[in-house]
């Protein structure tokens, strides 16, 4: 080791870089061979994570811009006819939804219908 170096020192610098090349704390403490985050918290605290949360604000305004367009563009209002179609498709759905049986389309009978008398 160079003069002034420490373990402590590189411990430091190790997870400040994983930090900012955006690694959670827990893989950094898994790094540092640490059972819970607390140290990679504390180690990774001066980190700079400008590069990490850049994709992170980029990733919200697209999400935002996203969410304006809709609202600016709300889907056109249905006149009663065809509220009451799409009522009557929903009901006809939940209906058909509800009357489902599991196993109808099969030969087999339920295990709870089985006969009692054991096979020879």
């Amino acid at each position: 080791m160079q003069p002034g170096l420490t373990l402590k020192g590189l411990r430091h610098t190790v997870t400040t870089i994983l930090s900012e090349m955006g690694y959670d704390e827990r893989t950094i403490a898994d790094m540092l061979g640490q059972r819970t985050t607390a140290m990679a918290r504390h180690y990774s605290s001066r980190a700079d994570k400008t590069r990490k949360l850049t994709s992170v604000v980029e990733a919200l305004n697209t999400e935002v811009t996203r969410r304006r367009k809709q609202l600016s563009n709300p889907p056109p209002k249905l006149s009663n006819l065809e509220k009451n179609r799409e009522a009557a498709e929903k009901s006809s759905e939940e209906n058909q939804k509800d009357s489902w049986c599991p196993g109808a389309e099969s030969n087999h009978r339920h295990a709870d219908f089985q006969s009692a008398t054991p096979a020879l």
